[in-house]
């Protein structure tokens, strides 16, 4: 009786161990997150994406599989290297995994119309995605994605967009921006701060600037790198900057030109073609391809206009006292060839007239006695 009640637990026992082994296995295997892929051109229909599992994170850093600790890379940092950093050590690591011939997690074809979507288990897993066969026209540059990820506050993604981390062909091209005023006429010296998005992955480290521009959209999150703090705009209200990387970049104007208003727009574009431009007399102009050729205008400041506002104290009524010198006769200036008698001229020829008359009258009184006598 023992025996058999022992029998019936060790069987009750195991299929309860079979039973959630089971549903633990189901329940891994429900846990896959989606990576997808659109807007790439109709050169890249047919081509074969496939996924390599390079590490994993464990709450605090990613680490590197132990199969590809020779391939001469590590991933310090990487969950905030910038795009250039990530795309050298994406190929270092796909370029191994291929060259060793690994086996893939999965992979899948891009559609005629240039899409393309991934399955892959979610597991806090580092894959790398990469062309399988590079042997077209076409060259697609591999990528890292991290499933899941977390938004900046915290809930965990399953769904990528990855279409931002692919990048097909050469991945530079050059870019103008003109400034110019309403009449389309060139301004110089407008100031910029130009900027690049950047995606990252987890800044465990607390690496980022602590005043960056922070967020989060589909293909994950990201912040706004300063490229440089202030660019300027030259003689012919250009700037000009040749072979940017392919991704998001803005421009926001710091200082407007002399007696310009500060322009607010904040002026974004995308890099996702190959252009050259080239220089005629003095302005660069379009030469191949798709240069990113931007235009921003600034409005005139108006003159101020003159103030209608009272005085806060107004003067008060008083008499206008006398002057305390008055002037005792008033000058004019004869204009030249001419002269002007004034009352102070006839006095002064009335008074030397009357004193030779008198000096007259006495000498001929002094003289006419001695005639006499004689």
């Amino acid at each position: 009786m023992v025996k058999h009640i022992v029998k019936k637990s060790v069987v009750f026992l195991v299929l309860t161990c079979l039973l959630f082994c089971s549903l633990s296995v189901s329940a891994d295997e429900e846990k896959m997150g989606t990576v997808n892929i659109n807007g790439l051109s109709a050169e890249a229909e047919g081509i074969i994406l496939e996924a390599f599992e390079i590490g994993y994170y464990d709450g605090e850093n990613y680490v590197l599989h132990s199969a590809f600790e020779e391939c001469g890379v590590t991933l310090d940092d990487i969950g905030i290297a910038d795009s250039h950093e990530v795309k050298e050590i994406s190929e270092t690591l796909s370029a191994y995994a291929q060259s060793h011939a690994m086996a893939n997690v999965t992979e899948t074809t891009i559609d005629k119309n240039g899409s393309a979507s991934m399955q892959l288990p979610v597991l806090d897993k580092l894959y790398v995605i990469a062309q399988k066969d590079g042997k077209t026209v076409v060259k697609i540059s591999p990528f890292i994605v991290l499933l899941p990820y977390r938004t900046l506050d915290g809930e965990e993604k399953i769904t990528l967009d990855a279409s931002s981390k692919v990048t097909v062909g050469v991945e530079r091209c050059d870019v103008v921006l003109n400034k110019v005023d309403e009449d389309n006429k060139a301004l110089e010296g407008a100031v910029f701060k130009f900027e690049k998005k950047e995606y990252y992955m987890e800044d465990f480290s607390g690496k980022l600037p602590s005043d960056a521009e922070k967020g989060t959209d589909g293909s994950g999150n990201y912040y706004w790198k300063v490229l440089s703090e202030e660019l300027t705009t030259n003689a012919q209200g250009q700037i000009v900057i040749q072979e940017l990387l392919f991704g998001n970049y803005r421009f926001t104007e710091v200082k407007a030109p002399k007696d310009f208003i500060l322009s607010k727009e904040v002026i974004n574009f995308d890099v996702n073609a190959t252009g050259t431009v080239k220089l005629e007399g003095e302005v660069y102009v379009k030469d191949e391809g798709e240069p990113v050729i931007l235009t921003a205008v600034n409005e005139r400041e108006k003159p101020s206009e003159p103030s209608t506002t009272p005085p806060t104290n107004p003067p008060t009524n008083s008499p206008t006292a006398p002057p305390t010198n008055p002037p005792t006769s008033s000058s004019t200036t004869p204009p030249p060839g001419k002269t002007v008698i004034t009352m102070d001229t006839l006095t002064g020829t009335v008074v030397v007239i009357g004193g030779i008359a008198l000096i007259s009258l006495a000498i001929v009184m002094w003289v006419s006695p001695k005639k006499k006598k004689n």
